[in-house]
């Protein structure tokens, strides 16, 4: 027998034994007689501690992706409005140049972006402003100009 259900693997762990039908005949089985090997699936961490198990998914889907994306270009924008010297409350403009992945990403969750930001304005293309810089994401330079709103 291959591959044994959650249930029985759970019964043979706490209680030593499992009954297992063969061939029209009841089998007992102790721990002298049985391995118990855990294969994971590809994309999932898998954890056990004592008697607990804990299984994450680990794929990055495309959302995943474009969220992650949006989440990394606004730290760098919160780093350039430092630098920049911009007070918390200033609401500011962005301008920026951008691979393909990038400029989707901030589209879809613009008013994400726009929040977290304190942005007025969002553009993807560039222009000079009060404070310009270049930042990396996803191995990508890109231009970013921050200016205040007025």
């Amino acid at each position: 027998m291959k591959h044994l259900s959650p249930e029985t693997v759970s019964q043979f762990i706490q209680q030593g034994e499992i009954e297992l039908s063969l061939a029209n005949e009841v089998v007992v089985l102790n721990k002298d007689d049985l391995i118990l090997e855990r294969q994971e699936k590809a994309g999932l961490a898998v954890v056990t501690d004592n008697d607990i198990t804990v299984a994450l998914d680990t794929t990055i889907t495309p959302e995943l992706r474009r969220e992650g994306l949006v989440r990394d270009f606004i730290r760098h924008v919160q780093t350039l409005r430092k630098e920049a010297d911009f007070r918390v409350e200033d609401r500011i403009r962005i301008t920026y140049t951008a691979p393909d992945d990038l400029r989707e990403a901030v589209t879809t969750h613009l008013e994400y972006f726009k929040n977290e930001t304190l942005a007025v304005a969002v553009e993807p293309e560039y222009a000079a402003g009060e404070y310009s810089g270049e930042v990396s994401i996803d191995g990508n330079k890109i231009r970013v100009s921050l200016s205040r709103n007025k």
